[in-house]
Parts: C-alpha cells; sequence; structure tokens
C-alpha cells in the first residue's frame, strides 16, 4: 500500500523518520515543504497520513488516488472564527508571524521546544514558513472529507487543546478516534510505534 506522510508547520520530511522506519512492506513516502532545504510534493498514495497542519493541506490538496486520512494530532479548521470559537485567536497568530519575521531562527526554535520537538536546521525557506502560517489562519477545512477517516490525538496537545479538538470533525462522528493519555503535539517524534500501529490498523481496514 502507498502511503503519503505530510508534516506540520515548523517540520519537514525527517519529522516521520521514525515512523517510516517501522513501517517494513508499505510503500511510504514524505512531503516536504521546503521550510530547510529542496520541496517535496505529496506523492500519490492510497492513505495519507498527515500531522497537524499537513491535515489542512490533504483536506485541501489530498494526494492522488488517496482513499483514507489518519490526522495525528489534526484539525480541519485552526484558527477562531464566528462558527468556530475554540480555534487560536487569529491575533495570537499574527504576532507569532510578526516574530517570524523579525527572527525566524528564535522563534522556529522557541515553537519547536514548546512542543517537545528538537531545534530546527537552519532555514532556507521563510516564505514557506510564512505563507503556511497564513495557511493555519485563513484555511477552513470543515466538512470537505467523506472518506474514510481515522484520529490520533495527544491529551496534553499545548498547541490543539481539549475543547478545539473536541471541535474538530463535528461532521464525522462516527470517525475513530484515539486520545493518547500524556502525549502532547508530536506523536510521530515522541510514540512512533503507537502512530506506526494506527497506520498498520487503518491500512488494513482500506485493504
Amino acid at each position: 500500500m502507498r502511503i503519503a506522510l505530510l508534516h506540520g508547520w515548523g517540520f519537514d520530511r525527517h519529522f516521520w523518520d521514525a515512523v517510516i522506519a517501522r513501517l517494513d512492506g508499505f510503500g511510504c513516502r514524505a512531503d516536504d515543504r521546503g521550510y530547510y532545504g529542496a520541496a517535496e510534493p505529496a506523492p500519490a498514495a492510497d492513505l495519507v497520513v498527515a500531522h497537524s497542519l499537513g491535515t489542512l493541506r490533504a483536506l485541501a490538496a489530498p494526494p492522488a488516488g488517496c482513499r483514507g486520512l489518519l490526522a495525528i494530532n489534526g484539525f480541519d479548521c485552526f484558527a477562531r472564527r464566528d462558527d468556530f470559537p475554540h480555534g487560536v485567536a487569529p491575533l495570537s497568530l499574527g504576532r507569532m508571524r510578526a516574530r517570524l519575521l523579525a527572527d525566524p531562527a528564535a522563534e522556529l526554535a522557541g515553537f519547536r521546544a514548546r512542543v517537545g520537538a528538537p531545534p530546527p536546521p537552519p532555514i532556507t525557506g521563510l516564505a514557506s514558513l510564512l505563507a503556511d502560517l497564513d495557511e493555519l489562519r485563513d484555511r477552513d477545512g470543515r466538512g470537505r472529507w467523506s472518506a474514510p477517516l481515522m484520529l490520533l490525538d495527544g491529551a496534553e496537545d499545548r498547541v490543539v487543546n481539549a475543547a478545539h479538538r473536541a471541535a474538530c470533525f463535528a461532521d464525522r462522528p462516527e470517525a475513530p478516534r484515539r486520545t493518547v493519555a500524556g502525549a502532547g503535539h508530536v506523536l510521530p517524534l515522541t510514540a512512533p510505534d503507537l502512530c506506526a500501529d494506527a497506520i498498520r490498523a487503518f491500512a488494513a481496514i482500506l485493504a
């Protein structure tokens, strides 16, 4: 089975290395938004596995052939709006954008430290980081996914809190959701075995 893995904001294709290493027998390819090197588009796939902003990207432009979506620490809407009061305040994203413009390395390092990730590589794609931060503010993917869906969250996620998580994918109450006690926003880094197990289970359903 072909699996496309889409990373979230502030990361790159190497975000998935530990998960891919646990998926022998699958055709895994990770995309790359080009924040720290060459960009790589999402490949055609049977199953898309998306983290954080990667979920919004998958909803907006699913990889060709995709028949299922596993959203890890994902969401179908990020920023607060009139009919989505539990999202992140746009003002907070605006402040983050200003800090990113003023000192990109410090802002990225601070963000990754807050979510429990290692420091970033040298930034080569500031424009992509800025554009994708705007996507978090502007993109609304609610109601866009009707194919099989599975959700994997962290109970201690400091980016997407409990109320925000509960408001996401409200149109898909039947979708299996697992919320991992004690886990945060970067499950593919902190719990790669769990993520790989979820991918294998979902792939078996789609097979």
